[in-house]
This record gives structure tokens, C-alpha cells and sequence, in this order.
């Protein structure tokens, strides 16, 4: 396993539901956790999307956690702050970022449904320090520059933090 031989305690995966079976039992083995990343992939029963999914996941094994993408979870259709509250133990690491509903596209934070700033707070009012990524979907066709828009991005999650 090329994490045991890396020395690593924590890897993060996209993968099925279907494929997490099969990946249990050498997490368990070699002791390393991993975190399955959800898409807003809702009409394939078998991609991780859902909080049925995550429950379905969490219970093979021990050492499963999750990689929530909140933008992913809110696409879908689902309530991204209820997850973080439900999951927040078992949440390794977030993606934030923000989307349009209904699967939509990436979008800068405030633009789409993600209720990005509410789950920030939330993060760091209850001391749960779940270290949160920002995720730069939506930039390339339309022009836009990477740096530019990891700044604007930046700009607003701090912005966010520094209120009450």
C-alpha cells in the first residue's frame, strides 16, 4: 500500500460506495484513515453523495472518515450546515468553495448556494478546527485570473472569520 510505505496516517479519496467495501478492511489492516470525498453526483446510487452514503461509509469501518466538500453537498440539493453538524467528528478536512444549485456550476463564493460563510463560523465558534480548503473551480474559460480570484476568494473567507 503506497501509503504505509509513504508513512502516512490520512489519505483523502474520491470513490464509490461499492469501492470503500473493498478498500476497508486494509485501512484497517495498516492502520491508516481515509477520507472519502462526496460529489454532487445524486443520480448514481453508488457515488458518495449523500448522508445515507456517509453513514453507509462511516460504518465499514473504524478507520473511515470524510472529506465533506460542502459546495459539492449544497449542488446536491442537501443541507451542507446540517451535514457539518451531524458529521463534524468524523469530518477530517472541508472543501469550500461555492456552487449553483442543481448540480450547477462553480462559482465565486457568494454566487451560489453554499452556505459557506455560516459553516466557517460554525467551524470556529465550536472549536472544532476542521481545516478548511478553498477549492478554485471556476476560473479558465471565463477569463479569469487564478491568482486574482485565489486572492478575491481569500479575501472574503477572512473577511468572514474576522466577524462576529
Amino acid at each position: 500500500m503506497a501509503a504505509k510505505a509513504l508513512h502516512v496516517k490520512l489519505i483523502t479519496a474520491s470513490s464509490k460506495v461499492s469501492v470503500a467495501k473493498r478498500v476497508a478492511p486494509f485501512a484497517e489492516k495498516h492502520g491508516i484513515t481515509v477520507a472519502f470525498h462526496n460529489h454532487a453526483v445524486t443520480k448514481d446510487p453508488d457515488d458518495l453523495a449523500s448522508m445515507d452514503h456517509f453513514r453507509q461509509v462511516l460504518a465499514m469501518s473504524s478507520m473511515f472518515r470524510i472529506n465533506l466538500d460542502v459546495a459539492h453537498y449544497a449542488a446536491s440539493g442537501f443541507d451542507a450546515v446540517a451535514a457539518v453538524e451531524t458529521l463534524h467528528d468524523k469530518i477530517t478536512n472541508m472543501h469550500v468553495h461555492d456552487r449553483k444549485a442543481n448540480d450547477g456550476a462553480s462559482v465565486p463564493f457568494g454566487e451560489g448556494v453554499t452556505p459557506a460563510a455560516q459553516i466557517l463560523k460554525m467551524n470556529r465558534d465550536r472549536g472544532w478546527k476542521i481545516p478548511c480548503f478553498y477549492e478554485l473551480e471556476y476560473v479558465g474559460a471565463d477569463g479569469r485570473g487564478v491568482v486574482e480570484e485565489t486572492r478575491r476568494e481569500l479575501d472574503y473567507e477572512i473577511r468572514v472569520l474576522n466577524e462576529k
